[in-house]
């Protein structure tokens, strides 16, 4: 697979690998996946979802406009914590990934391929994709 990290179509692009944990402590979810968050926000702070979050970014971390590049990045981080995966899992703590995708001219859009699908799979965890478009699109 090669990247394209000048994406044509996309103006910005990052993943946030969402983590939430309920009740268990955020050093416990750092300690697990081998990860410093990049945001957490304690329920408290937001009534009406009522959930703790341990999030993961890439948005200052990977210049790319490929989303795949993003992807892979978090992909990496946390393959090789499978088991831990699992085991926060088992636990009760929700794992998914996100991807904020700007578009650039309004058409094309974000590209997954299955060197991706593959290691979603394996971890078990789902993706999904949070797109904008200009005002002038």
């Amino acid at each position: 697979m090669e990247y394209n990290d000048d994406y044509g179509t996309c103006e910005e692009t990052y993943v946030t690998l969402l983590v939430y944990p309920g009740e268990i402590p955020f050093s416990e979810i750092s300690f697990t996946l081998g990860l410093t968050p990049t945001r957490t926000s304690k329920k408290q702070d937001f009534p009406r979802k009522r959930v703790n979050g341990w999030f993961y970014s890439t948005q200052k971390i990977i210049q790319s406009r490929d989303c795949r590049r993003h992807i892979d990045f978090i992909l990496d981080q946390i393959i090789e914590r499978k088991d831990a995966v699992r085991y926060l899992k088992l636990k009760g703590v929700k794992i998914e990934m996100t991807c904020c995708w700007h578009s650039a001219s309004g058409h094309g859009g974000p590209t997954i391929s299955p060197y991706q699908m593959k290691k979603l799979v394996e971890l078990d965890i789902e993706i999904w994709w949070d797109i904008y478009f200009s005002d002038e699109d």
